[in-house]
């Protein structure tokens, strides 16, 4: 029985979503064989502050300050590393190497995977100072070089999500024994998609959270525009959003003025249903973290976003953008215009659904699993490890 550690941080959703797919894979496809633990750096090591900083800390300065936040983004990727230690990475680790000691000696783990740089970092040094020995990896997780990846050069793997950043990692201090391309462990696999082109064109906005600034707007312009489709609005763990277009579209039916939009509005739901509603598709609107992105792709759906995202966003847009479309709103109109347009017409999604096979990893998470419990069997002594 192999034992698998996994550390994520709350940092929005993405980080958790793909250490909770690696798990179910692992599962899946080695039932019998392993068990998972995941463990949430900040609050299973509970830390408030740094918790608050990392999810709504980053939630904020992204929904306030994103100017800022992208130029801090881009001179983080050109500096020093050396610079980065002092100012945040050593703070934010901060008491939690013993905490790592503690459940290494608890658990025996044959390997750790971190979705995450910041359990990454703790980690590393821990790897340098030979106080560990277990297999020790971390991921990007999205389509661009990570600021304080490079912290962390002295684990035993890197995944990344495509071959074409694997110079940029050599760069900052990775060798290619380290490196291993698979591509994205998204929570919805690839999967081959006929539309019905009887079917009215369906739009699924998935807005929890609010998902980005002008989205409000965008969905009041198109939902009074009155067009002929099927429009699911699905609003994750926001009641303040479900409560709002849930009375604005009876406000709309009242009045008369809501006769061609069919509108469907959706409060938290399973993972199921929303793998059902995303099925039922042709075009979703969403933020652009790299699970997201590739959620959609892999279902063969046309992805529309914002042009007001963070830095790491809008560079999987550009890496989408290499191979298929992906269409960003800037005006508050630009959402009605789009679909008003017949812009998603049958004969584009057509053609959409055979040119988006390009990006297709039918076989990711399957080459996850497989890898990860191969790295379970690099050398480790398993014996009780000394504090520090």
């Amino acid at each position: 029985m192999k034992k698998i550690l996994i550390y994520t941080v709350t940092a929005g959703n993405g980080h958790n979503t793909i250490a909770n797919t690696i798990k179910k894979d692992l599962l899946q496809y080695f039932p019998g064989e392993v068990e998972v633990t995941i463990i949430d750096f900040f609050r299973d090591y509970p830390s408030k502050f740094r918790a608050w900083i990392m999810d709504d800390g980053y939630k904020m300065s992204v929904k306030y300050a994103l100017p800022i936040y992208n130029k801090a983004f881009k001179h983080l990727q050109v500096s020093k590393p050396v610079k980065h230690y002092p100012f945040f990475m050593k703070w934010a680790i901060c008491g939690k190497q013993k905490s790592i000691l503690n459940t290494i000696n608890e658990l025996h783990p044959d390997a750790i995977i971190c979705t995450h740089f910041m359990p990454a970092f703790a980690l590393s040094e821990l790897k340098d100072k030979k106080i560990i020995d277990v297999p020790v990896a971390t991921m990007e997780t999205d389509f661009v070089y990570t600021p304080y990846q490079e912290c962390s050069t002295h684990v035993d793997r890197i995944y990344l999500p495509s071959a074409e950043f694997e110079d940029e990692f050599k760069k900052i201090g990775y060798d290619n024994s380290q490196i291993v391309s698979l591509g994205f462990p998204a929570k919805i696999s690839a999967e081959e998609y006929l539309r019905d082109k009887n079917k009215k064109l369906t739009i699924l906005i998935m807005s929890g959270a609010g998902a980005f600034a002008g989205l409000k707007t965008q969905i009041k312009k198109l939902l009074q525009a009155d067009i002929a489709l099927d429009l699911l609005l699905l609003n994750g763990r926001s009641k303040k959003h479900f409560r709002y277009y849930n009375n604005y579209v009876e406000k709309l039916k009242k009045k008369g003025k809501l006769k061609n939009t069919n509108v469907e509005v959706y409060d938290f739901v399973s993972e199921e249903k929303q793998r059902e509603l995303i099925k039922r598709a042709d075009v979703i609107v969403t933020k652009m973290g790299a699970n997201s992105a590739f959620e959609t792709i892999n279902q063969s759906k046309v992805l529309i976003t914002t042009k007001k995202l963070a830095a790491q966003e809008l560079a999987n847009v550009q890496f989408i953008q290499k191979y298929s479309d992906c269409f960003l709103l800037d005006k508050p109109t630009d959402l009605r215009d789009l679909i008003a347009s017949n812009t998603f017409s049958n004969d584009y999604l057509e053609n959409y659904i055979k040119n988006v096979r390009v990006l297709h990893e039918y076989d990711v998470n399957k080459n996850y699993a497989q890898s990860i419990m191969k790295f379970c069997n690099l050398n480790n002594s398993q014996e009780p490890i000394e504090q520090i």
